[in-house]
């Protein structure tokens, strides 16, 4: 009975047990570190000063402690950067013809990727000192721009056609992937001008992607821009519509396809229904994205 009535204390009364992360570490599920986590015990984690956690995949969080068995009280002592993956921006658009005064092919600007998630919770007692580190979600990504189109006529139709760029990727550690820029398809029966959209830049660490420009099929049509990727914890930027240059004289048609619209951001804290106390460093300059 005594050994029985010491393992039930000893259980309720442990130690903090603890862990460290010192290097940078991508896709961290926290409970792992630990083992086995059981209610009433209290788990410590600390994120050396330096040290990125940071995600690969914008559907996994950097830090997940969504795995911990119910009743697990978690301390997360932050002096590293805890971040989100980037979205990925959107493809250029495209408007052509198809070499006899008819459209050929259409498509708008391709909308950018949401931003990953920082943390994720799966319980209630979750603290997290931040005070000399930072929870940033993932950029989303900028949107493609669309195409753009015009023609002289319909008998022997020259046609001009602009490609859409593509957008920039969002801010993330790991590179974010930007959009690629429309090349107009190529009508047969036709003499066709076309410009070719100029690709939007990775995300990085250091900010969010640039945005690729329109194709310019001089002068009568230019393709639209793409949006810059976001930064840290903020949303991608929209692409711009195609402009097909209308009412210039001498053109019988023209139209344009819209730019697509920009990633949501990811969020600095993913609460999955649950609630966190912060210690220190809880402001707009640490903690960017939402945390909802």
């Amino acid at each position: 009975m005594t050994g029985i009535l010491h393992n039930i204390f000893a259980a309720c009364y442990q130690s903090t047990k603890t862990a460290v992360i010192s290097s940078n570490t991508s896709n961290v599920n926290a409970a792992a570190l630990f083992g086995t986590t059981q209610a009433g015990v209290t788990y410590q984690l600390t994120i050396d000063s330096g040290v990125w956690v940071y995600s690969t995949s914008t559907g996994t969080p950097a830090l997940d402690l969504s795995s911990f068995a119910a009743g697990a009280i978690i301390q997360v002592i932050n002096n590293g950067t805890i971040a989100g993956m980037g979205g990925a921006g959107g493809d250029g658009g495209d408007d052509s013809d198809d070499g006899n005064g008819l459209p050929y092919t259409q498509s708008a600007g391709g909308n950018g990727g949401a931003g990953g998630d920082a943390i994720k919770l799966g319980t209630n007692d979750v603290s997290v000192d931040n005070t000399n580190g930072n929870v940033f979600g993932g950029g989303g990504g900028g949107a493609g721009g669309g195409g753009a189109l015009s023609l002289f006529n319909d008998k022997s139709p020259a046609f001009f056609s602009g490609g859409g760029g593509g957008g920039g990727g969002g801010r993330s550690f790991q590179n974010s992937s930007g959009g690629t820029g429309k090349a107009p398809a190529q009508g047969n029966n036709a003499t066709h001008i076309s410009g070719t959209g100029a690709n939007g830049s990775a995300g990085t660490s250091s900010g969010g992607g640039s945005n690729g420009a329109g194709g310019f099929a001089n002068p009568y049509a230019t393709g639209g821009g793409g949006g810059f990727g976001g930064d840290w914890g903020s949303a991608g930027g929209n692409g711009s519509a195609g402009n097909p240059s209308a009412g210039n004289p001498g053109l019988s048609y023209w139209e344009s396809t819209a730019g697509g619209t920009g990633g949501a951001a990811g969020k600095a804290v993913a609460l999955n229904g649950k609630s966190i106390t912060w210690l220190g460093g809880n402001n707009g300059t640490q903690v960017k994205g939402a945390v909802a």
